[in-house]
């Protein structure tokens, strides 16, 4: 392994310019990178020595304060857990005082470098890092050849350098122990990271199982750790799929979903930051799955343009129709799926629906200021209109109502369009007027001239007309006279 080092005096000074490090990690290390022995094997052997091991690490006289962020060691022999110690010192013989922070466990299981990352801590000019060992099968390296402290012994504040004592082999190098700090002062984060920013796939999609999302957040003081994300049909829903950890990956395609045709699909995403806190959910734009014949847009504030893409349907919105951003979607629907026509008018062959959700995916039924449809009129229009165009007219269902309702409508020959302005969202659908709705007549339904006649029976002083065809707005008069019997007087 090749290791680059900024080698340390005992306790003194960093072999680089201190004001280029403000803010950047620096490791600083004793031990040269090459692991030379273990030592339980300077020890002999020995099963009830040394339970704790490691280095006193001290900051060059440069660097006022630090924020240590990880260390790294180098350990083996066996399968054991170890805890790590981060701790002060308690005067000036270098005891081992407080913990700085909770003891860290650590799982050695072959022979290799192991890295441990910590919480922002606040480290003095003199600190420990050592090793609380719970079997002797397993410890930490040293190099050979010593220029740093390592240190060694049966308590935390019993710690001697490493040197022969007592008879005891010390390990004649430095142990593989390095720590890793930013100058400057601990920050304690108390802001969540940045509401991710959601990006879909779009307005539409084809596919009926699969939806696809990325995103983007950020946290300058403890990062961004984990995200999770949820699908729903509302914003913010997760009626779909619940809160899923995907680690700290920025991106997902998740499959296996059952979708629903003309239904809106929203992917959130909320970011937690090392220090536990969590952001905001980020909302995507929504994506909505497309059916054959079907189109979905999306119309800003400023206005726009919705149509199928064969051109057949075509929905014209003007600026400041709703608040806020609007989903439009228009589909073609089958003639068996539509309500039965009004009297006075046949059905053509053209049917469909146009709906709107706002912002937050709820359903609109009107709008502030009325929009232009326009609908391309098939032969199968025209021959139920007799084989005059003229005769077309389209309609929407009013479901309040429970009836269809005409519009003023124009009739475009040239380019076989037909066109009206409306602010009702519902179905819509091509009808032709019937000859009654056209000319009237006597008695038919749908005409504006009806008459009749009829002769009461004797005592009579009441009747009634049915299917007489009466058109609204017109006035109606009743006729009637007495006839008597002969030989009456």
């Amino acid at each position: 392994m090749f290791t680059v080092l900024l080698i340390l005096t005992p306790f003194s000074r960093l072999l680089a310019d201190p004001q280029s490090a403000v803010g950047a990690t620096v490791e600083l290390a004793y031990d040269s990178g090459l692991p030379s022995g273990q030592m339980i094997d300077q020890l002999g052997g020995c099963t009830m020595c040394q339970t704790y091991q490691g280095v006193l690490f001290s900051l060059p006289e440069e660097v006022s304060s630090s924020v240590l962020k990880k260390v790294r060691f180098y350990a083996g022999g066996g399968k054991a857990d170890v805890g790590v110690h981060i701790m002060n010192t308690t005067d000036d013989n270098f005891t081992a005082g407080a913990d700085l922070t909770p003891k860290l466990v650590v799982t050695i299981s072959e022979e290799k470098w192991y890295e441990v990352s910590l919480p922002d801590v606040a480290v003095p000019s003199k600190f420990w890092v050592f090793f609380e060992l719970a079997k002797f099968n397993v410890a930490p390296f040293y190099d050979e050849g010593r220029t740093g402290p390592s240190w060694n012994g049966f308590k935390p504040d019993q710690l001697v350098m490493g040197v022969p004592v007592d008879g005891f082999k010390r390990p004649q190098g430095d142990f593989l122990i390095r720590a890793y700090i930013t100058s400057g002062a601990a920050t304690t984060d108390t802001t969540p990271p940045t509401t991710p920013a959601v990006t879909d796939d779009g307005t539409t999609t084809t596919s009926a199982s699969q939806l696809h999302a990325t995103w983007s957040s950020s946290d300058d003081e403890s990062d961004v750790v984990e995200y999770q994300y949820a699908i729903g049909t509302t914003t913010g829903g997760t009626d779909i799929l619940g809160w899923t950890s995907v680690g700290t990956n920025t991106e997902v395609t998740r499959t296996g979903l059952t979708l629903t045709a003309a239904t809106k699909y929203f992917i959130c995403v909320k970011a937690k930051n090392g220090a536990g806190l969590w952001s905001e959910i980020g909302i995507s734009n929504g994506t909505t799955v497309a059916a054959e014949g079907m189109a979905v847009e999306d119309i800003p504030p400023a206005g726009g343009t919705v149509q199928t893409a064969d051109g057949k349907i075509i929905a014209d919105f003007p600026a400041n129709t709703a608040v806020g951003a609007l989903t439009v979607t228009i589909e073609d629907i089958e003639p068996a799926s539509a309500t039965s026509t009004p009297q006075g008018f046949k059905a053509g062959g053209t049917y469909f629906v146009l709906e709107i959700t706002d912002a937050g995916g709820n359903a609109m039924v009107t709008l502030s200021q009325p929009v232009t449809i326009t609908v391309k009129y098939s032969d199968e229009d025209v021959a139920a209109a007799g084989g005059d165009p003229n005769d077309l007219v389209l309609a929407y269902y009013d479901e309040t109502a429970s009836e269809w309702k005409t519009l003023d409508t124009t009739v475009n020959t040239t380019d076989k369009s037909l066109s009206a302005n409306t602010t009702h969202l519902s179905m819509w659908a091509v009808l032709a007027k019937t000859s009654s709705e056209n000319a009237g007549g006597d008695g038919e339904v749908g005409g504006c001239c009806a008459s009749s006649s009829a002769d009461a029976s004797v005592g009579d002083t009441a009747i009634a007309w049915g299917a007489l065809g009466l058109c609204s707005g017109t006035a109606y008069f009743f006729a009637g006279r007495v006839g008597k019997r002969k030989g009456k007087k």
